[in-house]
């Protein structure tokens, strides 16, 4: 069976992004890719990290698991489905089920947002 690839996590992502909090606003709000990844339903998750390697600095691997889902988000905003912003990283670590915290891998990360339906 053939890696997981971005096109075959779009629609999940997709999902995962729409299902962010909103706080008092109706839209939801940004993800990391770390954060779409811990949401990820359990059995894709773990594909990815069984495929690619733990998530974040250290992980091991130039393509890893929230590589993956980063590209799936890039997709996305091609589609126009989703928007991408850039923060800095600098002493933030991610929780993702099945890893030890998970720090970034790089000083800058983009966040995902989903655009609402209309």
């Amino acid at each position: 069976m053939p890696n997981l690839m971005p096109t075959d996590i779009k629609p999940e992502v997709l999902a995962v992004l729409r299902a962010a909090a909103t706080g008092r606003g109706e839209v939801p709000r940004f993800l990391t890719s770390y954060q779409i990844l811990a949401r990820l339903s359990e059995p894709t998750r773990t594909r990815l990290m069984a495929e690619r390697g733990n998530a974040g600095a250290g992980g091991g691997q130039n393509f890893g698991p929230a590589t993956v889902v980063a590209k799936a988000g890039e997709l996305l905003k091609g589609d126009q489905l989703v928007r991408i912003e850039y923060w800095d990283t600098g002493g933030v670590t991610f929780s993702i089920a099945g890893q030890p915290d998970a720090p970034a891998s790089f000083a800058i990360c983009a966040i995902f947002q989903a655009i609402p339906e209309e």
